[in-house]
């Protein structure tokens, strides 16, 4: 047996088979009698019917559309008749759960219902240019926090004088709730900016990394033992014989490898007696400092 056959074979997802003639496939559950196979909608055994709560806090359109998402679903998805008016009664069962009203869901099968025109090969053209070319009467791009009563009329007012506004929540439960992952040391962390001073005097080196500052730090320590050339931190050490605190080096900043240059001549020009190799910051950021 090959190596590259041996890797295929260990890294290759394990095969499903079905159980009780059943098996599933992202939303879908196959089942298979005799010869003849339907599809109905599959849910995980720890899905809960909990959904986006009709009385909560949010734009109306995000309930309807949550509604409609799973009446679509409901109407489409099922291969039999039986299938589907499961499904539906399923579906209306627990929106009603969630607090949406029976007319809510009848407004939306009732548009469901009516037959849908398929657009030609070239309307669907027109119609993909139209989405990614906004007109010329849009200025801009708002995002407004949801507030009932107040976003409502500010976004028409928004939209009229051509600038698009959608709305976000104003806390969401990621902000109420602490992540339970362990959060990394910031050592540990990448895409960092990084300060290591001297133990000797007030020289400071600024440095930015994709890489973690545990790792860096390392490459530094080896650099200085053999007074690496271009080494900004060996050559303050073997030329003015001083010793450097890599014990005190720590993360200053973080940010992607679009900003992390931005962010290391920024330090690098408000703290005291830095030294580096990056470029210096543009004059247009001298007012800030």
């Amino acid at each position: 047996m090959t190596l590259l056959t041996q890797l295929t074979l260990r890294y290759l997802s394990p095969l499903q088979k079905e159980n009780n003639s059943q098996i599933s496939f992202l939303d879908t559950l196959i089942t298979r009698k005799n010869v003849a196979v339907t599809i109905s909608v599959y849910r995980k055994p720890t899905h809960t019917d909990r959904y986006l709560d009709f009385n909560s806090h949010h734009e109306l359109k995000h309930k309807i559309s949550t509604a409609s998402t799973l009446l679509n679903r409901a109407l489409n998805l099922p291969s039999t008749a039986e299938g589907i008016r499961n499904e539906l009664t399923h579906v209306s069962n627990a929106l009603k759960s969630n607090g949406y009203p029976s007319a809510t869901m009848s407004n939306i099968l009732k548009k469901k219902s009516t037959s849908e025109v398929i657009p030609s090969p070239e309307e669907l053209v027109g119609m993909f240019f139209k989405w990614t070319d906004p007109p010329d009467s849009q200025n801009g791009f708002a995002v407004l926090p949801y507030i009932k009563g107040v976003t409502e009329p500010l976004t028409r007012i928004l939209n009229n004088n051509g600038i698009r506004a959608t709305t976000r929540p104003v806390k969401t439960l990621q902000q109420e709730f602490a992540s339970p992952k362990s959060r990394l040391p910031s050592d540990r962390q990448t895409n960092v900016v990084y300060k290591i001073p001297c133990a000797d005097c007030t020289w400071n080196y600024i440095g930015e990394t994709g890489r973690c500052l545990h790792t860096r730090k390392k490459e530094h320590i080896r650099n200085t033992k053999v007074f690496k050339s271009g080494s900004n931190i060996a050559s303050h050490a073997w030329l003015e014989g001083h010793t450097i605190d890599f014990e005190n080096a720590r993360v200053i900043d973080r940010g992607n490898s679009r900003v992390r240059k931005t962010l290391e001549s920024w330090h690098t020009a408000i703290t005291s007696q830095a030294d580096n190799n990056s470029k210096q910051l543009p004059r247009q950021y001298s007012i800030l400092l």
